[in-house]
């Protein structure tokens, strides 16, 4: 017990050394010591990596999307008879969906198209989806490849699973449409029709984005909604066929090679890492694939790129990749399991695991959880040491009777000032319901911030501004205004501290949950919150000043803003613009694309930041 008692003047100073720990630790994860080679964990993968049977020639592919894309014609009905025109199943599927909520928020009908190859040698009961988006006001020259793949799957004979070859119209939300009816699923916005035929139970999927007739590498896209990823075996099995086949692949337009110098090698990774990271904090998709991930269907995005400077590798290349991966699925005799859900890719041929980049977040919330703890050892001793003065001093008995006989005498004198004092006294509410009506008011403030959009319109007509300003005024107001609500019940000493211990636990426990599922979120709330909080200890009044401008500097307002000012550069003129943007984006993509971010800023960390305000304002030792 001395021992820990002799630390507790140090906790600080542990704290922050496990907080630049587990910073360092997390940078020191693109190191090629650290990092792991990828390999395939199911061997049931490895024969579509074997041989092709693509015999389809560039100026056949050519003269497919010429057909198909035909500005004369609508590119559903093309499609429709050419699939037709092989021997294909197609069918037809309506859609309905709300793009946007905030602004020109406007109905769009759309359409779906599918063909689907039936595989001789089973019931049915299993598919893969190839799934190819019809671009608006751009073309997907992935057609033609797809279609004379499709045409070269109705003869062979080898296919154990069945192949729709799904076409989609507006980007996620012709997917989503498509995806809802094949499970029998409601979702808002996207309302479907029904469809009219089915294949078996989809076990993976992958979607084929080529917005120009040549392409010089593969960029694969992996990210998911509210930081999905897929199994990492898809994700080899995809670089090792482009390797193969002679193409460069890149992930998220990223080529990481190996270099000489150890230091110049971890910048390298680790840019590609963050690259990743900071596509998983907004929660959303880079592609149709986070639809299928969403319905736990395996899925990745093949997007090609052209640079003059490399060359056209050719459609016929890109053709023997898209059958390579359909054949390596089509022997998988069970869904993804063997290989990892959770990983973070610093290049094409590395991985970082859950096992290497939880310790360092752990490091960084055990600083938390480490404060709270010295605060409750802390005020034990100071109980026991009471404790051990009552018993060691007694207090005159005599001077008891004295006190007593003036408070007597005053009462009856008329005077009424001992039972003011005592009121004084008893008027302080205990720790506990203190804590509860803190964390009760922030939560409640956090439930207008989640509902405050529903009144945009109304205030966008009361103040005469468009409705993406009015939203943002909308949650500025609400933001401030529990700033003054939460502090207008102050907190006592012992309260402040109570809740205090109770909010690092909360934050601790909320960031370690949230890092399951989103590292990349979880990680970015670590580095923005820990070190700060744990400055916010409640202690002498002469501080509170600089807890409270600390404490601001991490409101969610506050990192909005900051956000916004790195995106321009730190341009002011560009500042105002990009911050109402940001906040517009945030709230259409918790309704468009169900992503979380929007509803978690403001369901619990704002109340968790509000926490932490009210502590800020809590009374004070006065230093003498």
């Amino acid at each position: 017990m001395s021992g820990l008692k002799k630390l507790l003047p140090r906790v600080n100073k542990i704290c922050i050394l496990l907080y630049f720990g587990g910073i360092v630790g997390f940078l020191l994860l693109s190191h090629e010591g650290i990092r792991e080679n990828c390999y395939f964990s199911e061997n049931a993968l490895l024969p579509g990596l074997v041989d092709s049977k693509f015999s389809a020639s560039d100026d056949q592919i050519h003269n497919i999307n010429l057909d198909i894309l035909d500005p004369n014609s609508e590119v559903t009905d093309e499609l429709e008879k050419f699939m037709l025109r092989v021997g294909l199943e197609v069918y037809r599927q309506k859609f309905t969906f709300q793009e946007k909520f905030v602004g020109n928020a406007r109905i769009q009908n759309g359409t779906n198209i599918y063909g689907i190859v039936r595989a001789p040698r089973s019931a049915s009961t299993e598919c893969i989806v190839i799934n190819i988006p019809i671009l608006n006001n751009k073309h997907n020259f992935g057609m033609g490849i797809v279609l004379a793949l499709a045409k070269e799957m109705r003869k062979q004979f080898y296919w154990a699973k069945d192949v729709i070859f799904l076409f989609t119209e507006h980007g996620s939300f012709g997917a989503r449409a498509w995806l809802n009816a094949y499970h029998g699923i409601v979702s808002y916005p996207v309302s479907a029709n029904q469809l009219p035929a089915r294949a078996g139970s989809i076990q993976s999927a992958f979607t084929v984005h080529m917005e120009e007739d040549a392409v010089s590498f593969i960029n694969l896209l992996v990210e998911g909604y509210n930081g999905q990823l897929p199994n990492l075996d898809l994700f080899n099995v995809a670089v090792r066929l482009i390797k193969i086949h002679g193409m460069a692949v890149s992930v998220n337009y990223e080529f990481v090679p190996r270099q000489s110098s150890a230091m110049d090698d971890i910048k390298s990774h680790l840019g590609a890492t963050l690259k990743m990271m900071k596509k998983q904090v907004t929660g959303t998709s880079s592609g149709n694939h986070g639809e299928f991930i969403r319905h736990g269907i395996e899925a990745i995005t093949l997007q090609t790129v052209y640079n003059p400077q490399w060359g056209n590798a050719g459609f016929v290349r890109l053709g023997r990749v898209i059958e390579g991966i359909s054949r390596s699925l089509n022997n998988l005799l069970e869904r993804f399991h063997q290989s990892f859900f959770f990983y973070i890719l610093p290049s094409t041929d590395n991985y970082i695991s859950i096992g290497m980049y939880m310790p360092p977040l752990g490091l960084m919330l055990a600083a938390a959880a480490i404060k709270a703890l010295s605060l409750i050892l802390e005020a034990n001793y100071v109980n026991s040491e009471e404790t051990d003065k009552n018993k060691e001093t007694k207090k005159d008995s005599d001077t008891k009777e004295s006190v007593e006989d003036i408070d007597d005498i005053l009462k009856d004198m008329g005077s009424d000032y001992a039972s003011k004092e005592n009121d004084i006294k008893n008027s302080e509410a205990p720790p506990l319901q203190q804590i509860l009506i803190t964390m009760v008011t922030s939560h409640m403030m956090g439930f207008l911030v989640f509902y405050a959009p529903v009144f945009t319109e109304t205030w966008s007509q009361m103040f005469n501004c468009p409705q993406d300003i009015s939203i943002t005024l909308l949650l500025v107001t609400v933001h401030i205004a529990g700033m003054f609500i939460i502090t207008s019940y102050r907190l006592t000493l012992e309260g402040g501290k109570s809740l205090y211990v109770v909010s690092l636990l909360h934050q601790g426990i909320l960031f370690g949950v949230v890092a399951i599922i989103n590292f990349s979120l979880g990680m970015f709330l670590a580095v923005c919150y820990v070190l700060p909080t744990i400055l916010l200890q409640p202690g002498y009044m002469k501080f509170n000043l600089l807890r409270k401008f600390v404490a601001f500097l991490v409101s969610p307002l506050s990192i909005a803003a900051l956000i916004c000012l790195y995106t321009c550069n730190g341009n002011p003129a560009t500042v105002i613009s990009e911050f109402v943007n940001f906040h517009v984006t945030v709230y259409e993509q918790s309704q468009t694309q169900q992503s979380w971010l929007f509803d978690f800023i403001a369901l619990l960390l704002y109340p968790l930041w509000l926490q932490f305000w009210a502590i800020t304002s809590s009374e004070g030792k006065i230093l003498t």
